[in-house]
């Protein structure tokens, strides 16, 4: 390891051992060479873990923006993973202007004006972008809550009742995934919502709360949280804590920590509303089988499937016998009361790879992937014994016994979808015109 200038280690430590600003000194490979005290209280790092390494081993740089005077902001990682906002400001060490010997770079932590003009650039880039998916979002929301609190848990639950879902959540341990659940009495979220707003403390052990049972169990010194409003009802907590103590929470963290959890409310709604719309396009009003559009969108992508993994795909449709007949006698509300009880027959005995789908009418087309013609035609004959056994009873009193004809198919080599479908179909003729109530085979 050579110093510049000829200087030693000594050298270095007499001029900036009591500096207060954060100081590294790099040779000429950008490695190392020394750092004051202020640096390593900054970044949690004993300068014997860092000599000899890279200074980009503590820089995590993201959308780093150069500024004048050869300065840079950027975000900083300290050893315990909670990551700052810092600006270094970066100069050569040389005598000869053509020989740089090294590098002086002098780290200090972004002014409360700086961090907020960041952190706020940072939630515009995430509201204002169209093409980010909701998962996306919701993790990137998480990410900027716990780099700008400095909590580096981040949360977003569901409450239902006494139950605590983890929905999202930012954890840079890897300890913690979405789904997992607990008894919300268990949690400091039970008293954010009992507060009906955000509240946050920096130091559980120090005060009542030491006796907690989330305390007891995580050691969580420090938590900030707030609740989440979905369509003007209370759905769950957006929070974020850490093991260790924090500084004290000030008015405008909880301001902000209310921005966010009214933008993770708005975002949860707009992405509710868009399952529902794409549900409704989607979905049979009915029966709330797919409807024809999405069971082709489905069939021809099991197809691909099959065909790159090698594996059967099987097709059944069939239309229910003397279907007209209900609808003169008793009128369409029967018919429906019939469509609803065989689409229930339907969804109890398909597998959940399955796909149900009406067809038109009292007609129904059921995708069964990897399923061979032997056990497409087994599946068919238990739906139609299933759909003979259960009577339909009417509101008007009468009892209807249903029956159907079935037609099976399996995919053949280079065939499409439309040359499978019209198999099935071909098939569930020959059953219909052979005396109803029984299934049939493709040739």
């Amino acid at each position: 390891m050579r110093f510049p200038l000829g200087l030693s280690a000594e050298s270095f430590r007499l001029l900036f051992h009591q500096l207060s600003a954060s100081v590294f000194i790099e040779d000429v490979d950008g490695e190392v060479i020394y750092m004051n005290p202020a640096a390593e209280e900054l970044f949690g790092y004993a300068a014997d873990e860092l000599v000899g390494r890279a200074s980009e081993g503590v820089c995590v740089p993201t959308q780093e923006a150069e500024l004048p005077d050869s300065s840079s902001r950027a975000l900083y990682r300290r050893r315990d993973g909670v990551e700052f906002l810092g600006e270094t400001l970066s100069c050569p060490i040389q005598l000869d202007a053509d020989r740089p010997e090294g590098r002086l770079l002098i780290v200090r932590v972004a002014s409360v004006m700086e961090q907020s003009l960041d952190v706020l650039q940072r939630l515009h880039a995430i509201t204002t972008s169209d093409g980010m998916a909701f998962e996306t979002r919701m993790a990137e929301i998480l990410k900027l809550g716990s780099d700008h609190f400095g909590l580096p848990l981040g949360i977003q639950s569901r409450v239902e009742g006494h139950i605590y879902v983890v929905e999202h959540c930012h954890d840079v341990t890897g300890g913690l995934a979405p789904g997992l659940s607990f008894d919300l009495a268990e949690t400091y979220c039970s008293h954010t919502l009992l507060a009906d707003g955000p509240t946050g403390f920096h130091h559980a052990g120090g005060s009542e709360l030491r006796e907690h049972p989330c305390y007891q169990t995580f050691r969580l010194e420090s938590y900030l949280g707030c609740p989440i409003v979905v369509d003007g009802e209370r759905y769950g907590t957006l929070n974020f804590s850490r093991a260790e103590a924090s500084r004290p929470f000030a008015e405008d963290d909880l301001a902000f920590i209310r921005l966010l959890a009214d933008w993770v409310g708005n975002t949860i709604s707009k992405e509710r509303s868009r399952c529902q719309l794409e549900a409704l396009a989607n979905t049979d009003a009915l029966t709330g089988l797919l409807n024809r559009r999405a069971l082709m969108a489905d069939l021809r992508w099991q197809i691909d499937h099959a065909r790159r993994s090698s594996l059967p795909l099987a097709v059944v449709m069939f239309d229910l016998d003397h279907f007209k007949r209900i609808n003169d006698t008793y009128g369409h509300d029967a018919g429906d009361e019939v469509l609803l009880a065989v689409s229930t027959v339907c969804k109890e005995l398909a597998r959940s790879v399955d796909r149900c789908s009406r067809w038109g009418g009292e007609e129904f087309l059921l995708l069964l992937p990897d399923t061979s013609t032997h056990g497409a035609l087994a599946f068919s004959e238990r739906l139609l014994e299933a759909i003979q056994s259960r009577p339909v009873t009417l509101p008007c009193g009468s009892v209807l016994v249903m029956a159907a004809s079935l037609g099976v198919t399996t995919l053949r080599p280079e065939e499409g979808a439309e040359a499978l479908i019209t198999r099935a179909d071909k098939a569930m003729y020959e059953a219909k015109t052979s005396g109803r109530a029984q299934v049939r085979v493709a040739a």
